[in-house]
């Protein structure tokens, strides 16, 4: 009788605890989206994928003209410096307006001279806040110099083979993955390609959440999500 006993507590704990674990699961169709076909499929996505080497790749798209991206940047960068080891992040730049290519050459300018952390906050703040109007060339280079980069730094960094590859790069897999608002942030694993912006998640504290959420899911294997539910079927009622 004690042996039943002890399995039976044992039995309503672990109930308790999926209870709970569902409880708080995130639903696909609500606070993510699974990407369709067309993106799956697409040879740049596809390529991509292949670079992940077990890992699970989070893809945040952005741009320092995007008010919103200025929001959610803190809690991006709080949670980059303490992401799960099984995670590769990478931010990538969009370009919805012309004024926006010189930003996407500034952040890979940034990325080639291994200056991000010290330059990427505050270039965001200079945009947001009105005290980098004109990116030009020229602005960019005399906002990089107080940070320890040189004129002749910036100006072969800038105008250089790679970052010009790195920007023609951006904005093909932008489409690949059909990106049509920033930010949005990609998670992507072995058995899944999700979607998911701040709209989705209701506020920034929440999108943090669900990317954890769906880094787990795709770095345990056999994990189930779960998904939202046609109006009136028997499982919407649950």
């Amino acid at each position: 009788m004690k042996h039943f006993g002890r399995f039976l507590l044992s039995a309503i704990c672990c109930l308790g605890l999926l209870s709970a674990f569902n409880a708080n699961a995130y639903i696909e169709g609500k606070q993510f989206q699974l990407v369709g076909n067309e993106v799956k499929d697409n040879p740049m996505v596809q390529d991509l994928r292949k670079e992940a080497n077990g890992k699970v790749q989070v893809l945040e798209f952005f741009s320092y003209g995007c008010s919103w991206c200025f929001k959610l940047d803190p809690y991006i960068e709080k949670w980059h410096k303490t992401m799960p080891s099984v995670v590769e992040f990478q931010r990538i730049p969009v370009e919805f307006h012309p004024s926006w290519s010189a930003l996407t050459k500034a952040y890979y300018a940034q990325v080639n001279l291994k200056a991000v952390d010290k330059i990427h906050s505050a270039l965001f703040d200079a945009v947001q806040n009105g005290r980098m109007d004109d990116p030009s060339e020229d602005n960019l280079r005399q906002f990089f110099a107080p940070f320890g980069v040189s004129e002749q730094d910036f100006k072969q960094t800038f105008t250089s083979f790679d970052v010009t590859r790195q920007q023609k790069w951006a904005n093909a897999i932008s489409r690949a993955y059909r990106i049509t608002a920033v930010p949005v942030v990609i998670v992507q694993g072995p058995t899944g390609i999700y979607i998911t912006a701040v709209k989705m998640t209701g506020s920034e504290d929440e999108l943090i959440k669900v990317l954890d959420y769906l880094v787990k899911k795709e770095s345990t294997p056999g994990a189930i999500i779960r998904q939202e539910q046609p109006e009136g079927s028997p499982s919407s009622k649950l």
